[in-house]
């Protein structure tokens, strides 16, 4: 029975049991200080206990410690729009001016849940997403009991597994609640996940500092039906074609052009085979006969499968990866987050086995919090930053009737045009086709 349908019979198992506790307990049940709440597809698992220990850890949250959540949700909202607007910009100027094509993403890529979305890995998804979430939901509880929101219980949200924890404060207080105390607890979640981000940045570049690149070009192999098949190894390292230096990728075939090699002649290959250096002599195939390419008829072969990456320029980059924040975001779209074989074996680090399992996790711990912390602060329904919206135009609104007669189209305007931005890239290729 494959994974897929294994995953299917659980879900659908799932869903059907929390239709039927929902509808056996009306939604909710108590027992003492447990509480379950049923909201299809989500069980939600809590206690009155957990809330009385987040009280406790509310004396924590002082003025200036929450004017400073504030400040970080604002900013970060600011920038996540302005963000967005740029890239949809440049987006619908090579679509509608320049004519190009944009590649179609998936929806899937739009939803941060481990085995959901292919480029995150379930187990170090599973793990920051838990975390991330307890971040974010702690924050939001601490914050509203120092303002004096009572909160009914807390716990664990549950789909299949555990995807994170919640804080069930009181709905109609928190409604009633002067604006600026709204701000200040819908703020502090997104907030928190923020600067934990940032944090585990600065522990990610420390960590980079100690990642060391290998000379050469990193080599997976030979390719079946060339001399080189057998020869080369996974993991091998070319640093040199006939005493000539390799560094790139792309200077294998510089090197071979400039020494007038021809099919059937051989090339000697430096290699660096687990620390030690070795000499392999290769006879030369004809490209044509792996490619099909009239152009490539003549030109000599070596036949190797290599990873088509700059190691210097990859190791440099992950020791200052704040230089260019959203590259370093958008490493698993590029499949290089984690980082794993054949990519770790381009580095020389201390422990392999410890170092990578540790900058792994903390990578995604790093982007589970980034990608919540951003995605709660878009000024629409049903994220945090709504919220800090409604509370900022209400505050503004009592100085300014006008605005506050508006005030409610101003919240679908904004609303609508955030989706827009958020959506493009997803539904751009088929409404613009």
């Amino acid at each position: 029975m494959s994974t897929f349908v294994i995953a299917l019979f659980l879900i659908s198992a799932w869903i059907f049991l929390t239709i039927f506790l929902s509808a056996r307990y009306q939604g909710e049940y108590k027992a003492n200080s447990l509480r379950l709440h049923f909201y299809v597809p989500f069980i939600l698992i809590g206690s009155t206990r957990i809330s009385r220990f987040i009280d406790k850890l509310s004396k924590l949250m002082t003025r200036r410690i929450k004017t400073f959540l504030v400040i970080v949700a604002l900013i970060t909202m600011f920038l996540i729009v302005y963000v967005l607007g740029e890239s949809s910009f440049i987006y619908l100027k090579n679509l509608l001016i320049s004519g190009r094509k944009p590649p179609a993403f998936s929806p899937r890529l739009a939803i941060a849940l481990p085995g959901l979305n292919p480029i995150i890995p379930i187990s170090y998804g599973i793990v920051a997403l838990i975390v991330a979430v307890v971040a974010h939901e702690v924050s939001h509880g601490m914050v509203a009991r120092s303002e004096e929101l009572d909160i009914e219980d807390a716990g664990v949200l549950f789909f299949v597994i555990p995807l994170g924890a919640y804080v069930n404060v009181k709905e109609e207080q928190l409604k009633e609640a002067p604006p600026n105390k709204r701000i200040k607890v819908f703020s502090s979640g997104p907030a928190i996940n923020i600067i934990l981000a940032l944090v585990l940045l600065a522990g990610l570049s420390g960590m980079g500092h100690l990642i060391d690149a290998r000379e050469g070009v990193l080599l997976l192999g030979g390719i079946e039906g060339t001399d080189a098949y057998g020869k080369v190894l996974e993991g091998d390292v070319l640093v040199a074609i006939e005493n000539q230096s390799v560094v790139h990728p792309g200077d294998i075939g510089t090197i071979l052009e400039s020494l007038g090699k021809r099919p059937g002649d051989i090339v000697n290959l430096t290699i660096i085979r687990e620390n030690d250096i070795k000499t392999i002599s290769v006879i030369l195939s004809d490209r044509y006969n792996f490619t099909g390419n009239k152009s490539d008829m003549g030109k000599p072969f070596i036949g190797i499968f290599l990873v088509p990456i700059d190691g210097k320029a990859l190791a440099q980059f992950l020791a200052e990866p704040y230089k260019d924040l959203l590259f370093y975001i958008s490493l698993p779209f590029m499949r290089l987050a984690p980082i794993s074989r054949p990519i770790s074996l381009m580095f020389q680090v201390p422990m392999p086995g410890v170092f990578w399992l540790v900058y792994n996790t903390l990578y995604w711990l790093f982007w589970m919090n980034i990608v919540l912390g951003t995605a709660n602060v878009l000024p629409a329904f049903p994220f945090d930053g709504y919220g800090i919206l409604v509370g900022i135009l209400d505050i503004v609104g009592n100085r300014a009737i006008i605005l506050r007669r508006f005030s409610r189209h101003i919240l679908i305007v904004i609303s609508v045009l955030t989706y827009i931005l958020v959506l493009l890239p997803y539904v751009g290729p088929f409404v613009f086709r």
